[in-house]
């Protein structure tokens, strides 16, 4: 496997086998390569592995959207009947995409899901759990015959679910926690599998985990991903994005990273961390991260030592937008003096013991500075030296400001006058469905936008630490002032962009 350039992942299911009515054409069957192609996209993660659900008709299981294409639910109906019928025509989805894959340059990997429903079970709260050598026998076959049968380029483990949590909602909790041996010792049988296929081909075939961001999270849920990575097991390391419907970690953007462990562990054993950045936003102005948010994120993401960006779920059919972000992201080069925007992420509803650690939002006290960390991976010094960093604003939303409240802002320790600063008065509005599903409040109450003009030299790279302070309260309104917010936007000096009839 060589090193990728720009991951992205498409599960095979949403953005094909649930949006086309049977039966699948070759063509739309090309499609989620078809699509990538012109992009700076090189690897590709396409669909589920995981005996029961994916999208091949697979020696050592059926194809669960198949076996249940009779139920009521349409989705599934569509993606059985799609692939029942592609298989019957000779047509098989996961060749079609390899081969155009392959054709165009571009690797294949798939994730092996660590549940999976069990055999011929309708029931959803029935889950494998990979503790069982008989589990593992099964799981073993399906990789040997995927990756056989169609030269996948590797194979993805995806740990997500055996965290306590997320088991004991979905209704059986999972043994892996108390036998972190046995799960060390699959990762091993998997990775000599891979070593005896690739030999074969004359090429070491991948082996990605897509682990917890947070290295307790790891342990508690039975993941030795240090010593998977000591012991040279795993070629590439993915954190997992927050679930949607988790109040613990919801998932939205956050451009300040947090990967210091998994990048230090990883680069010691000369594997990978590609870094995933989601697209909804909490706010009310926008709910999915623009270009400037992604060209933020993946600055600070390479500047804390990632190797790379791992991309999914993108609004699709693609747009232009979509294609922008597909081209960029896997050259720093292209965004490295274009606009940014470095957004701080809210802190989940219930925080539990592994969610992020983030700041906002704050509860304002009278006389009490609070204080917000930014991280900006720009090379500022640089582009001063060239003379091409343009402005730099701070933007910073308080909800609930009386009239007579008294407010006072430092950057880096350079004051910042409010006299200054563009405010705007704004009733509020509601936030995403994305948002929502993660327990967050769907409404941004009544605020004040406060928009400053920094000093050229007062942005640094690295840390910036913005200071607030409610200096006086206007104690006529009982409300809670809430610091909620905090962006800064990072200008380059860049060619007029021409319209009508211009040059």
């Amino acid at each position: 496997m060589r090193k990728p350039r720009l991951i992205y992942e498409n599960d095979a299911r949403h953005h094909l086998l649930y949006r086309f009515a049977p039966p699948l054409s070759v063509h739309r069957l090309r499609q989620p390569v078809d699509e990538l192609l012109g992009t700076s996209v090189d690897t590709l993660f396409y669909g589920f592995v995981s005996q029961q659900t994916q999208p091949f008709e697979a020696k050592a299981g059926l194809y669960w959207l198949w076996h249940r294409s009779e139920q009521a639910q349409v989705m599934w109906w569509r993606g059985g009947q799609n692939l029942k019928q592609a298989l019957e025509a000779g047509n098989d989805p996961l060749k079609i995409a390899v081969d155009r894959a392959h054709e165009h340059g571009i690797q294949v990997l798939t994730w092996l899901h660590w549940e999976a429903r069990e055999p011929d079970s309708d029931d959803f709260n029935t889950y494998s759990d990979h503790v069982d050598p008989e589990v593992r026998r099964r799981r073993l076959e399906t990789i040997e015959d995927a990756c056989d049968r169609y030269e996948l380029d590797g194979i993805g483990l995806n740990y997500y679910v055996p965290s306590t949590t997320f088991s004991a909602e979905v209704g059986r909790p999972t043994d892996a926690p108390n036998n972190p041996p046995a799960l060390t010792g699959f990762v091993r049988e998997v990775r000599a599998l891979l070593d005896r296929i690739g030999e074969k081909r004359g090429q070491r075939l991948g082996l990605a985990v897509q682990v917890h961001s947070n290295e307790d999270a790891n342990t508690e849920s039975g993941l030795e991903v240090r010593k998977w990575l000591s012991e040279k097991l795993v070629d590439l390391v993915v954190p997992t994005s927050p679930h949607p419907n988790s109040p613990q970690d919801t998932a939205l953007l956050d451009t300040n990273p947090s990967l210091d462990w998994m990048v230090e562990a990883a680069h010691e054993a000369g594997a990978w961390v590609y870094a995933p950045i989601v697209n909804a936003v909490y706010d009310d102005r926008q709910y999915e991260a623009t270009i400037e948010m992604y060209r933020a994120a993946a600055t600070n993401h390479l500047a804390n030592g990632a190797d790379g960006l791992y991309l999914s779920s993108l609004r699709w059919p693609h747009t232009a937008n979509e294609y922008e972000i597909l081209r960029e992201m896997g050259y720093p080069a292209v965004y490295s003096r274009k606009t940014k925007h470095y957004m701080l992420g809210h802190r989940a509803a219930d925080s539990g013991a592994y969610a992020p650690v983030r700041k906002l939002p704050i509860m304002l006290e009278e006389g009490v500075p609070s204080e917000v960390t930014v991280f900006v991976g720009d090379a500022l010094d640089a582009a001063r030296q060239d003379g091409e960093l343009d402005r730099v604003t701070l933007g910073v939303r308080i909800v609930q400001v009386g009239d007579e409240d008294t407010i006072s802002f430092k950057l880096n320790g350079h004051d910042l006058p409010v006299e200054q600063a563009t405010i705007e008065w704004i009733y509020g509005g509601s936030v995403s469905y994305m948002a929502q599903r993660g327990e967050l409040p769907r409404r941004i109450h009544t605020h004040l936008w406060y928009t400053f003009h920094v000093p050229p030299n007062a942005l640094q790279e690295g840390e910036n630490v913005v200071q607030v302070t409610l200096d006086r309260r206007d104690d006529t309104l009982i409300t809670d002032r809430v610091l909620h917010a905090m962006e800064i936007k990072v200008f380059y000096d860049e060619p007029h962009s021409p319209s009508g009839g211009q040059m």
